[in-house]
């Protein structure tokens, strides 16, 4: 598990800076579980939105997560599928089992598929 820690502004001026140590985290285990902190934060705009949505569904595609701490305020949105208020809470939702899908029910004997 990664966490990275804000601090000051992730907006279009600075979102470059976060992209390689976030492409980082997301490659350095597989599945990707990575927290983002952003507790400390002043501002997060929309490239800084869009950023951390992208780098969620790709850890997502990758049958992991990543979550967004802190989303409090103007982080608020940021990737409303995960984000937790503080980053104990989103340490502890990554430490859970990913939950999955419902499981399609087996085949009957025989291989026919069922009749409903």
């Amino acid at each position: 598990m990664t966490v990275l820690t804000l601090s000051g502004m992730l907006t279009s001026d600075t979102a470059g800076t976060l992209e390689r140590p976030l492409v980082q985290a997301l490659a350095a285990r597989m599945p990707p579980l990575v927290v983002v902190d952003v507790c400390r934060t002043d501002e997060i705009d929309s490239a800084g939105h869009t950023l951390l949505a992208d780098a969620e569904r790709y850890a997502a595609a990758a049958g992991g997560r990543l979550i967004v701490a802190g989303g409090s305020g103007h982080a608020a949105g940021a990737t409303a599928a995960a984000a937790a208020p503080t980053l104990e809470e989103a340490l502890s939702e990554l430490a859970r089992p990913v939950r999955r899908g419902p499981t399609p029910p087996p085949e009957p004997p025989g291989g026919e598929p069922a009749q409903d």
